[in-house]
């Protein structure tokens, strides 16, 4: 029984534990204010697996297949710019920083997004910023109150 006890113990004491914290809250104007390009789109594509060590993080470890249903690193077709420079191209590559604060984007849906350009002139994003699946006009109706 000891023995046991002792196990579960140095178990418990050995999980890794994989959290983000999102600190402060603050309200989606403010977000908007913060975000260097806020646009609405469609994804088109997820290049997860072109990405270098795509079967070293953890997503890969956990279900091999995830890029079947979407995916961390995706291109998305814009339809509308709210804030931030218009970009030539019809379309956005989103860069992902391989921790579990990434947006999980699924094929062929529509999100609005919320996007920070990185010191590599990449935009990413994360589930601390209101990036968001696009279910119902009503969220993207107040996105465009605050242009």
């Amino acid at each position: 029984m000891r023995r046991l006890l002792i196990l579960c113990g140095l178990t418990l004491w050995a999980l890794d534990v994989f959290a983000c914290e999102c600190i402060p809250v603050i309200s989606l104007e403010e977000h908007f204010k913060k975000a260097d390009i806020v646009f609405y789109g469609k994804v088109k594509s997820i290049n997860d697996s072109q990405k270098y060590g795509y079967r070293d993080t953890i997503y890969f470890k956990m279900d091999s297949l995830y890029t079947d249903k979407g995916g961390y690193h995706p291109t998305i077709e814009i339809n509308k710019v709210f804030k931030g420079k218009k970009y030539s191209k019809p379309q956005l590559d989103i860069n992902s920083i391989g921790s579990l604060c990434d947006v999980f984007f699924q094929k062929d849906s529509e999100y609005v997004v919320f996007g920070y350009v990185d010191q590599y002139e990449q935009i990413q994003t994360n589930i601390c910023v209101p990036t968001t699946m696009v279910t119902d006009k009503e969220f993207l109706r107040r996105i465009e109150k605050m242009k």
